[in-house]
Parts: structure tokens; C-alpha cells; sequence
């Protein structure tokens, strides 16, 4: 979860939206749930993730975006380390 939060991507910076899709491509692989890469020329790519399951039914289908305010610029706009949902994070966490 810190590797995501804090990873900045703003909405037109396509690597920094990039890896985050790679970040949770990873963390999706690493339980067992395929993840497959949609590659977009402009902006972020896509990812799609399949949980298995029953066949029965109609679909649950989950979307969101990865972008935030931050570009990925260096030095950063503000540490990630002082966000609000980085301090979260780390409270959470213990």
C-alpha cells in the first residue's frame, strides 16, 4: 500500500499512472488473481483484472482511475511522507 500512495501520477503524467497499474499488477499477481495490461497511447494504460468464480449469475464489475494530484516531478511537489493518506497509511499499519 505505501508503494501506491506513494507513487505519484498526475492525471497527464502516463508513467507515473503507469506504474501504479504495475504496482497493483503486482499486488494482484501476487494473490493469485490474473491481471492483464491494456496498453493506452496518451494517457495511463488499462488493466483488467479476473477473479474466478461462479459462472452463475451476472458480472460484479469494479472501475476506478490512478491518477492524483501530484505530478511525478522531482523534487516533489510535497514529500509523500507528509500526505494526509500517507500518515494514514502508516497508522494503519501499526
Amino acid at each position: 500500500m505505501a508503494d501506491l500512495v506513494n507513487q505519484d501520477s498526475g492525471s497527464y503524467d502516463k508513467a507515473g499512472v503507469d506504474r501504479t497499474g504495475e504496482i497493483l499488477q503486482a499486488f494482484l499477481g501476487e494473490h493469485g488473481i490474473d491481471c492483464e495490461r491494456v496498453p493506452v497511447s496518451e494517457y495511463g494504460d488499462a488493466f483488467r483484472a479476473t477473479v474466478p468464480g461462479r459462472t452463475e449469475g451476472r458480472p460484479i464489475v469494479l472501475i476506478g482511475h490512478r491518477d492524483t494530484v501530484f505530478p511525478s516531478v522531482r523534487p516533489p511537489v510535497a514529500p509523500s511522507a507528509s500526505r494526509p493518506c500517507a500518515r494514514s497509511v502508516r497508522a494503519w499499519r501499526t
